[in-house]
């Protein structure tokens, strides 16, 4: 496994590297929830409102390369975690986690990378997600992070 944590800027969606899992819609564009539904009457620009969906009732705001959820697996266009894909590449996923700090995040990042990625191979099928308590307690019990 490699991860990147290189400076690099964000990728948009339609320049990630692998065009097939676009085009068989196993990867879809990283989105962020809105707390409110903005007005569109205040959105003038052409590509800001481009950024923006809305599905299932709620709002979103496309943020840049891939959705991955909590434990770095690939989300298909229908919202569901891959079994079998991780992206690990703050580059391709950096519209949902937009911050890196370096040497510890690609640490942390394997962690907890394996650890889905053993609970995924100990139930034989995969955990829906890895909760934001799980990956504290990741955090919480190795020193080095």
């Amino acid at each position: 496994m490699f991860v990147n944590c290189s400076g690099q800027g964000k990728l948009d969606f339609e320049n990630y590297p692998f065009p097939t899992l676009i085009s068989k819609n196993m990867v879809r564009k990283s989105r962020a929830v809105f707390k409110f539904t903005p007005d569109p009457s205040i959105i003038k620009d052409a590509k800001k409102k481009d950024r923006i969906l809305t599905h299932r009732n709620k709002t979103y705001l496309y943020t840049g390369g891939i959705d991955v959820d909590a434990g770095y697996r690939v989300i298909d266009s229908t919202g569901v975690p891959s079994s079998k894909i991780r992206d690990v590449s703050f580059i391709h996923t950096s519209g949902c986690r937009p911050y890196s700090y370096g040497l510890q995040a690609c640490n942390a990042t394997s962690t907890i990378l394996m650890e889905q990625f053993k609970k995924d191979l100990k139930l034989n099928h995969p955990k829906k997600e890895m909760s934001l308590e799980e990956i504290t307690k990741i955090y919480d019990s190795n020193d080095n992070l």
